[in-house]
């Protein structure tokens, strides 16, 4: 929640070079976990890399999204970027986060060739209004975070109150020491506030975070103020997510064949299968992967009584309990289809919250 408080004393960016790594400062920090990183400075890094990564004739980042496969660590970190697309019109371009050789955040950009055209004055589509006097910061979760390296300004709606909501961000410092921030890392850096702006459902009620971010820029923003709209409307609104959150989980189950959009003016989507043929394992895999929950860190072959790696031929006990125990809840999900799950919801579930979201429905359908 934001609120209006004295000024804190901040560190001077949000991360310092030390050679190829990026050291977190406290601005670095989440509000979720006091070890974690906001989603933010990493797509602002992102962001830098795919900008900069050489690939061909200058280029304009188009569209970039952004999976948060970890948390990021509150440790130094590194960059890595390669070419998955060459071209002098049209490339592409990936780059990841790694933390300690892991990979925790991946982006993928899409960057289309300069060319100078002209055209009539396109229509103004800015934000309205625009940045005023009063200056808000996200309340310290725990200390310093992100949130208190953005200046924000609210143009439509209310902090803290379920709806739409438009809000100005800027930058107090500059995501790398010493560096000048991009527009496109401003707008990176503000893009993974929506899910903190707008919700159908109260902060005190629920908490929901973004596991992934797709920005598409038809312009970079001109001067140091990037403008945020976000709103929850339908499916999404029954579900208190933000709309961007829920359309890349719906585009996933897509691809996963789980899906299939509709046509015409009302779009949307449905079951490309019957429920009955479709488990609760093909859902989570479709939108988490197919991953392990459990990765081993191998801590037996560090501190004093390391050996070498060829003296641990077995996995240790709290590997295989974890093993056992992933292969356990999957094989669960396996066994359930979504036909179950609402065989589940319309015997469990309260007549009147059935009536209740019945009226809802046929409000936003109608």
């Amino acid at each position: 929640m934001p609120s209006e408080q004295a000024e804190p004393e901040l560190p001077d960016a949000v991360f310092h070079r030390d050679g190829d790594r990026y050291v977190p400062t406290e601005l670095a920090r989440g509000p979720w976990d006091p070890n974690a990183q906001h989603g933010g400075p990493a797509a602002a890094l992102l962001a830098r890399t795919v900008e900069q990564h050489e690939v061909g004739p200058p280029a304009h980042v188009a569209r970039m999204t952004v999976e948060l496969l970890r948390p990021v660590p509150m440790q130094p970190i590194e960059i890595r970027a390669r070419t998955l697309r060459p071209g002098k019109k049209v490339q592409l371009v990936e780059a990841s986060v790694l933390a300690d050789g892991t990979e925790v955040v991946r982006a993928t950009a899409l960057r289309i060739r300069h060319a100078d055209v002209t055209f009539a004055d396109p229509p103004d589509d800015r934000l309205t209004p625009g940045p005023g006097a009063r200056r808000e910061r996200f309340e310290n979760i725990g200390g310093l975070n992100f949130g208190f390296a953005m200046e924000m300004s609210m143009a439509r709606g209310e902090f803290g109150v379920p709806g739409p909501a438009a809000v100005w961000f800027r930058l107090a410092v500059p995501v790398v020491a010493g560096e000048e921030t991009t527009p496109l890392m401003r707008v990176a850096a503000a893009a993974d506030f929506g899910n903190g702006i707008s919700g159908a459902v109260t902060w005190e009620d629920h908490l929901f975070i973004n596991p992934d971010l797709t920005m598409y820029v038809h312009r970079l923003p001109e001067g140091d103020w990037v403008g945020l709209d976000a709103q929850t409307w339908r499916l999404a609104e029954a579900h208190g997510v933000p709309v961007a959150y829920l359309a890349k989980h719906l585009q996933a189950m897509s691809r996963a064949g789980i899906l299939e959009a509709g046509t015409g003016p009302r779009g949307g989507y449905r079951l490309a299968q019957a429920p009955a043929d479709i488990s609760v394992l093909d859902v989570v895999e479709a939108v988490d992967g197919d991953d392990p929950a459990f990765h081993c860190m191998e801590i037996r072959r560090r501190g004093p009584a390391a050996m070498p790696a060829s003296e641990y031929r077995t996995m240790c006990g709290i590997h295989r309990v974890m093993v056992e125990a992933d292969t356990a809840w999957r094989a669960e999900l396996a066994r359930t289809s979504v036909a179950d799950l609402a065989a589940g919801v319309a015997r469990d579930a309260s007549p009147k919250a059935m009536e209740k979201f019945g009226t809802w429905f046929q409000e936003v359908t109608s």
